[in-house]
């Protein structure tokens, strides 16, 4: 999912994720990575007592235009920073609880 922030509540606790206006992929699940590779079938997953909250600066494609070519154009590649493209990914994150009180700051 394309995203510029992001809540997640578990219980009586929230965990909040803020790009600063950029955009960002994300997925949750109540199931970990593990779990999905692990799983043969759907009906194999058992939910978990948290929430997996996966954040990713960015997705590239997978693939080109036909099944015999595997190249992704151009405008859909994923590059990291370097000398020539400065910056940085950055994300921002708080934990609340359900009266809304900053636990990180605690």
């Amino acid at each position: 999912a394309d995203a510029a922030r992001v809540a997640v509540a578990v219980g009586r606790v929230a965990l909040g994720v803020d790009a600063g206006g950029d955009a960002f992929h994300f997925s949750a699940a109540r199931s970990t990575t593990r779990d999905l590779i692990d799983a043969r079938h759907a009906h194999e997953l058992r939910p978990r007592p948290f929430v997996q909250l996966n954040l990713d600066h960015a997705i590239m494609g997978v693939g080109g235009d036909d099944s015999w070519t595997a190249c992704v154009h151009a405008p859909f590649l994923v590059r990291a920073p370097s000398e020539a493209r400065p910056g940085a990914f950055r994300f921002r994150f708080s934990v609340r609880d359900a009266e809304g009180e900053d636990l990180l700051s605690l």
